[in-house]
């Protein structure tokens, strides 16, 4: 799920991290989808590099450990990210301009098989190729910095 102030109601999306393709869909326009390349301020959703264990921490109900990244190539700065013991990441914060900002967070988690039509959009989806995620994609640390 994917909340922006620019669009009006909820966009779900759909990623493949092996394609770095994502389609946005909105429950208010059935059947319609946009179909973008990942944005590189979106590398937070494939996180990767050499980090250093900076403590604990909970998210959603799920323990998971903290996780230093200094700045990577893909990233705006240095990053924390939690991490569970079996690898799920639950929560990414960047520095942006000498400031953390809350770039990824689950809200909850479920454990367990998955159908996988979850992962597939709906049938009948028809989706519109846009280059740059047409404005829909909000760029992580536009919104007000983590409150010290």
């Amino acid at each position: 799920e994917i909340s922006n102030p620019a669009v009006p109601g909820t966009l779900l999306g759909f990623l493949n991290i092996d394609t770095r393709k994502v389609v946005l869909v909105s429950p208010s326009l059935p059947k319609m989808g946009v179909e973008t390349d990942l944005p590189a301020d979106f590398q937070i959703a494939s996180l990767a590099g050499e980090g250093t264990r900076a403590g604990t921490s909970e998210v959603a109900g799920e323990p998971c450990t903290l996780w230093q990244v200094e700045k990577a190539a893909q990233l705006a700065g240095p990053t924390t990210a939690c991490i569970t013991e079996d690898g799920i990441v639950l929560r990414t914060v960047v520095e942006i301009q000498g400031k953390p900002h809350l770039t990824f967070e689950v809200v909850s988690l479920t454990r367990g098989p998955q159908d996988p039509d979850l992962f597939r959009l709906p049938p009948g989806t028809r989706t519109l190729k846009m280059p740059n995620g047409g404005g829909l994609l909000p760029k992580p640390g536009t919104g007000p910095a983590l409150a010290p």
